[in-house]
């Protein structure tokens, strides 16, 4: 998490805006791309919710998955920390669409 926003504060992010989910998310919850950098800002570690080992590689580094309420919904996050020397990709960011609610191992009750 201290090394994403490192990264994040020096080289920015992009946000994939041309995925569908990403894109109705951004459209009916109304949250700009000024909005959504925020949201990714004040993550905190015990939004996590797993990491995506498999996917290693895909974007230069294993994706890590946070949840968040956004607008009253439950937004999927989907973030890696990318290459080297290049900026953070957000890969998702739109409402929580899985049957089972997200679990959040850092998160006390």
């Amino acid at each position: 998490m201290k090394e994403f926003k490192i990264k994040l504060g020096f080289l920015g992010i992009t946000i994939l805006h041309d995925r569908k989910k990403n894109y109705e998310t951004r459209n009916l919850q109304e949250i700009s791309t000024e909005q959504i950098k925020q949201e990714l800002r004040t993550l905190q570690e015990t939004d996590f919710s797993e990491a995506k080992v498999e996917e290693f590689g895909v974007y230069g580094t294993e994706m890590w998955i946070f949840g968040k309420i956004v607008k009253e919904k439950e937004i999927y996050i989907k973030i890696t920390l990318g290459y080297p020397n290049s900026k953070t990709i957000c890969i998702s960011f739109h409402i929580s669409d899985f049957k089972t609610p997200m679990k959040y191992p850092f998160k006390t009750k």
